[in-house]
């Protein structure tokens, strides 16, 4: 027997059973905007990619930093601005879904610190398959 054998069988077996966050989920420009000081409710925003070959269902957001984190939708319906909350978001396979202003975000209730710009917190992601994703937002006055 080759005496490579068994450290190659070792690393076959790290690889197949490496915990995968939320299945291929990459976050990116992960933000939120700033609030004057005083404000019980805040929002966040992000881009999420599914490198997967499989949907990829976003169940629902944790944060220490807030008393709340729920999935949002703002949308125009008969010329009045109505928001919703989401179950879930899914995330096709390949696809990027965009979290931003006046459509899908994360709505934030209770801040247990003051956001401040160019201050940052963790929010993370659960997700029906994969380990939860925790990813930096960083507070900004705007999406510039």
């Amino acid at each position: 027997m080759n005496a490579d054998f068994p450290v190659a069988c070792m690393g076959l077996f790290f690889l197949a059973s490496e915990a995968h966050a939320c299945e291929g989920l990459e976050i990116s420009d992960a933000w939120v905007r700033a609030a004057p000081p005083g404000a019980t409710m805040a929002a966040a925003y992000f881009q999420a990619t599914n490198g997967s070959e499989q949907r990829v269902r976003l169940t629902s957001i944790d944060s220490a930093q807030f008393r709340s984190a729920m999935l949002h939708e703002s949308r125009l319906v008969g010329g009045q601005a109505q928001m919703r909350h989401l179950p879930y978001l899914d995330v096709g396979p390949g696809a990027t879904l965009s979290a931003a202003p006046g459509g899908i975000h994360v709505m934030l209730a209770g801040p247990r610190t003051v956001l401040t710009v160019g201050s940052t917190f963790n929010l993370t992601l659960l997700c029906e398959q994969g380990e939860p994703l925790t990813v930096t937002f960083t507070v900004k006055r705007t999406s510039e």
